[in-house]
């Protein structure tokens, strides 16, 4: 679906019940991309899930049959809602987690806007080796003592499952680093959890990717002979292959040509 046909739709869809319209100019900037939903996901559950962040309309995209294709668009009142709707990435919204990302309705633009962050995060702790059934709420637990926290993110798969691993963002660094000290190597219901400052993975530019030529490719020359001219490939072996046996030569091209006199001594010579 047009993007512009999207955002025109939901600009005539009402906000709230007091009738308040959104406004169709600054659309972009007031937007979010919402993916990875259940396909039995409604409107009205995406917009529960946001609406600690504040009014909005939410718009899913669905095939000809009407049903959802598991993402869609939500446009918020104002411009500032968009970061504090991009915190609630990986909430779950019916068992699953919901994926919260920037729209951009140019890919062109999307690539190109890409900034990867690769710095250490010095508030922020990387915890892997967890058990698959530890929630948000237990790793809370385990790290709260330590210091005021900001977030915590469990990484799952799609399908909602967790990955054993997480992170966990403290208010503060020396909050984090009392928190590294005394976590690292911690047993967790039999399982022994690492620790560490996050440092995102450095990523490559895509523009900065070399690209190389083909491999060229060669024909033999046999192939390129033509059909009755091909050489027959000998399937014995080349050890049992029998060599040529140098035969002399018959032709008298290179020998002198004999005179009367030759064949007459010869004639004379067999009696």
């Amino acid at each position: 679906m047009n993007m512009k046909k999207i955002f025109k739709k939901m600009a005539e869809i009402n906000l709230d019940k007091g009738g308040r319209h959104l406004e169709v100019e600054g659309k972009e900037n007031r937007s979010v991309f919402v993916s990875n939903l259940d396909f039995a996901v409604t409107e009205l559950e995406v917009k529960d899930a946001l609406s600690s962040v504040g009014h909005c309309e939410v718009l899913l995209v669905r095939d000809f049959k009407g049903r959802s294709k598991g993402f869609g668009y939500v446009l918020f009142e104002k411009p500032e809602m968009v970061a504090e709707a991009l915190k609630k990435d990986r909430e779950c919204v019916n068992n699953r987690p919901m994926f919260v990302s920037k729209c951009e309705p140019d890919k062109q633009s999307r690539s190109s806007g890409l900034r990867f962050t690769t710095e250490l995060e010095k508030n922020k702790l990387f915890v892997k080796g967890l058990p698959f059934t530890c929630t948000k709420t237990d790793i809370e637990n385990i790290f709260k003592p330590y210091g005021a926290l900001k977030d915590v993110r469990v990484v799952t798969f799609r399908n909602g499952h967790s990955k054993g691993l997480a992170y966990v963002d403290f208010e503060d660094e020396v909050s984090a680093a009392q928190a590294l000290l005394k976590t690292d190597n911690m047993m967790i219901k039999d399982r022994t959890i690492s620790v560490a400052l996050s440092r995102p993975p450095e990523r490559k530019d895509p523009s900065e990717i070399k690209s190389y030529p083909p491999v060229a490719k060669f024909k033999s020359q046999a192939s390129s002979l033509p059909l009755g001219r091909r050489s027959k490939l000998s399937l014995t072996p080349s050890v049992l292959q029998k060599k040529p046996v140098p035969t002399s030569s018959t032709s008298t091209d290179d020998k002198t040509p004999l005179s009367n006199d030759d064949f007459r001594k010869m004639l004379l010579g067999s009696k």
